[in-house]
């Protein structure tokens, strides 16, 4: 179940990352060490796949029925007890707090806490992040963690925001459909915790390029990222 921790261990703080669908790709587990070490945290990723992730080389999917079929025998009834299982194992061996400060940080040298929309961040309870399919899971678990931070989520739904009950940071980009993500964000900021929602569009650049898709030795993807 959990097949990647971060290399920061035994800490009391932790985050719990839910990949895109391509899971263990380099980019999001150094990402998550990055986060680990600048943040003085423990990030674990559950691995909700199994290990048989979707193939980078099969995106985007040549086959949509093949793919729909593929993503649809793991939905939140079988992501939801990872989940679970996954801070209890975090507990046991240690944890006390779950979010505290979180940040999406790409796996580049350059890379920094310094940006004012990563202190902004650092504001808010986040014990949880998730790429593409695992921003809609995501969305799914503000009960369990003290916020969540939704990075180029897929699958996004306006009724979605109604499962929303704690902070949540959004970060689309192009490809994401800008009505759905407007209304969206729109009806979690109507919330009580309204105030500590935020959004940050990226209208010049793709889907995935914080995560699987990413190519951060890329000067224009890593700055991007790094704006993040």
């Amino acid at each position: 179940m959990l097949s990647f921790v971060s290399t920061v261990l035994f800490q009391e703080t932790n985050r719990e990352l839910i990949s895109d669908i391509f899971g263990f790709m380099n980019n999001t587990q150094q990402g998550a060490d990055i986060l680990a070490t600048q943040l003085g945290c423990r990030v674990a990723m559950p691995d909700f796949f199994k290990g048989k992730p979707w193939e980078l080389s099969k995106f985007p999917p040549p086959d949509r029925d093949e793919f729909l079929a593929w993503i649809g025998k793991t939905q939140w009834p079988q992501v939801e007890p990872v989940l679970l299982k996954t801070i209890g194992f975090l507990r046991e061996d240690g944890a006390k707090k779950f979010g505290i400060t979180q940040s999406i940080c790409p796996p580049s040298p350059l890379c920094r806490l310094s940006s004012p929309f990563l202190i902004r961040l650092l504001t808010l309870l986040l014990g949880l992040y998730g790429f593409c399919w695992g921003g809609k899971m995501a969305s799914k678990a503000t009960k369990y963690v003290g916020a969540v931070a939704m990075v180029h989520p897929a699958f996004t739904e306006v009724s979605d925001a109604d499962d929303i009950v704690a902070p949540l940071a959004l970060i689309d980009t192009k490809d994401e459909d800008k009505d759905t993500m407007d209304k969206f964000i729109e009806k979690v900021k109507a919330k009580p915790f309204g105030d500590k929602v935020f959004r940050k569009r990226f209208n010049n650049t793709f889907h995935g390029f914080c995560a699987g898709r990413a190519n951060f030795q890329d000067e224009e993807n890593a700055k991007l990222a790094n704006e993040v």
